[in-house]
């Protein structure tokens, strides 16, 4: 159940939605199977992908100066040190073309998608409809938190960077569309995409 609620955090990392009356309608990878190559789906690839835990930094190709600038990446001894909110990691670079897509997504990640949009929904309390990227099944629907969230959806020539960010237990429902008093589909914890081109 913990990997469960680790892993859920990953969802808002990938989102695919588009507005449909007051619900916002998700597709996203939301089992703890998830992959490198999943957390990419809203775009055409990586330009940057950072696991926190491990400290690394992958970089395509050609793009190093310009990744290091926009995350601000400050040059120390053993790296690079990059400060996020309340996380400052030291980050050993690697090309991006020795990350292994196929791994399991790690529990905290960042990264800067290639052909995709950060969009925000900036108020708290929107209902969302979460749907499985991969059987496409409706999973639970679940309400935005405080602040908001955003969110990468695909968009040819633009890029979408996300951090994973903790905002606390919430409840999801059951059924679509956060029904009044609708049956629990149990609290999870969850992280929201972070729009860091603004």
């Amino acid at each position: 159940m913990r990997k469960m609620v680790l892993l859920l955090g990953l969802v808002l990392l990938i989102f695919q939605g588009c507005m449909r009356s007051a619900t916002v309608e998700v597709k996203a990878a939301l089992d703890e199977q998830t992959t490198v190559r999943g957390l990419a789906m809203c775009g055409s690839g990586f330009l940057a992908f950072g696991d926190i835990k491990a400290g690394i930094l992958y970089i395509e190709e050609g793009k190093k100066v310009e990744i290091l600038k926009n995350y601000d990446a400050k040059k120390e001894d053993g790296g690079w040190r990059i400060d996020q909110g309340e996380t400052s990691v030291v980050y050993k670079l690697l090309p991006l073309n020795t990350l292994d897509l196929n791994a399991l997504a790690p529990q905290a990640a960042f990264a800067t998608l290639k052909d995709a949009l950060c969009t925000a929904i900036p108020t708290s309390g929107a209902c969302m409809n979460m749907g499985n990227v991969q059987t496409n099944n409706f999973s639970f629907s679940w309400k935005t938190p405080v602040g908001g969230v955003s969110y990468c959806k695909p968009s040819l020539g633009n890029t979408c960077e996300f951090v994973a960010m903790s905002t606390g237990t919430h409840r999801t429902y059951k059924d679509p569309d956060c029904p009044k008093g609708g049956a629990s589909a149990g609290k999870k914890t969850l992280r929201i995409c972070q729009d860091n081109t603004e």
